[in-house]
């Protein structure tokens, strides 16, 4: 995945206003399809901490799974369209 695609994940996370600051980071490294450990190795902090903010995106997306998170984000979906399908816009 591009950095210009990570950009635009990046921008439909922060659009949907659910989420803090790193959780949109750490979402959009999990629907570009990275491990745990490569988030963790990327931003420099615990597996650990990786996991929580995890967990903290699929409760504050109503999700269970990252299949169920990136089905959120599909591909080539405009940021204002994703916004409507939430209900934010």
């Amino acid at each position: 995945m591009s950095e210009r695609e990570l950009q635009e994940l990046r921008f439909k996370l922060f659009c949907d206003g659910r989420l803090t600051p790193r959780q949109i980071d750490v979402g959009a490294l999990v629907i570009a399809g990275r491990s745990n450990g490569q988030i963790a190795e990327f931003y420099k902090i615990a597996k650990n901490t990786v996991e929580a903010h995890i967990s903290g995106i699929y409760n504050r997306m109503g999700v269970r799974d990252r299949r169920e998170l990136t089905s959120l984000f599909p591909r080539g979906k405009s940021a204002q369209q994703v916004n409507l399908q939430s209900g934010n816009g």
